[in-house]
């Protein structure tokens, strides 16, 4: 973690990606990653190995955009994350619906999602051992969900500065990773009034909501405003 730790306190402009949710639309989001991923190896040759961690200091996602974060910070290329995501995405979407039949035209106006599957997908995707503050995760990562019962956000990170990280009350550092996200990736219900609702907001043991539904002062580009999470406020040129 400390080469992590000098990256993010040097004193020079921050470069940032942050990633919206939007369930199995987050297919759109690796193309257009893959498109800067092709553009940014083109600008620095020398590196052979390049990865997305090597440029962006602070790589945040909420929901489905919180899994591409992920796997982005531990250093996958946006081909892997593709096919990684693609398989997730058939475990969780896989349910097969009848757009034809008047009966089942209802179920095409809300998310459908294979819970077991999130779980053992991302398990499988970034290890079922991996913590937050893994030396495995190669940039600053920022992971945002939602508290159903308080309807506070709960931007999760891997700064070692962070207020959080590693405090008497609180350790981000050893949260699983693949439970943060799974956080982040709870499908949000109306008020989790329910109680089939309930147990789809009830994560990590916590009542975590899905990301998604942050306002977009909480989206993760904002903690290098707020000193709280150990970044400071940067100002950065043009390109």
């Amino acid at each position: 973690m400390t080469a992590l730790l000098e990256r993010l306190d040097a004193k020079t402009p921050k470069k940032i990606l942050s990633l919206d949710g939007g369930g199995i639309r987050g297919a759109l989001t690796l193309g257009y990653l893959k498109k800067i991923e092709d553009i940014l190896k083109a600008k620095h040759p020398e590196n052979k190995d390049f990865r997305m961690s090597d440029y962006f200091d602070l790589i945040g996602g909420t929901s489905t955009g919180a899994i591409i974060a992920s796997l982005l910070s531990l250093g996958k290329t946006v081909d892997e994350i593709t096919q990684l995501y693609m398989d997730l995405g058939n475990k969780i979407f896989g349910e097969k619906r009848n757009w034809w039949n008047p009966l089942e035209t209802y179920k095409w106006l809300k998310a459908n999602y294979d819970y077991k599957g999130i779980a053992d997908g991302l398990k499988n995707a970034l290890g079922d051992d991996t913590t937050l503050g893994s030396d495995k995760i190669k940039t600053g990562l920022c992971i945002v969900a939602k508290r159903a019962d308080t309807n506070s956000i709960w931007p999760m990170i891997n700064h070692p500065r962070g207020r959080y990280y590693d405090a008497a009350t609180s350790k981000n550092k050893d949260l699983l990773l693949w439970k943060v996200v799974r956080a982040s990736t709870a499908a949000r219900s109306p008020a989790c009034s329910s109680p089939r609702a309930r147990t789809r907001c009830r994560l990590v043991g916590n009542g975590r909501q899905d990301g998604k539904a942050t306002a977009p002062d909480r989206k993760p580009w904002a903690l290098f405003f707020d000193d709280r999470h150990g970044f400071a406020p940067v100002r950065t040129s043009p390109g």
